[in-house]
């Protein structure tokens, strides 16, 4: 899952990189 994200309503699936911080980066 994403942090920070700017879309109210983000998809579940791979979209950290639109969102930002992503809460389980590798």
């Amino acid at each position: 899952m994403c942090r920070n994200c700017q879309h109210k309503n983000p998809p579940k699936f791979n979209f950290c990189s639109k969102c930002g911080t992503a809460l389980n980066s590798h």
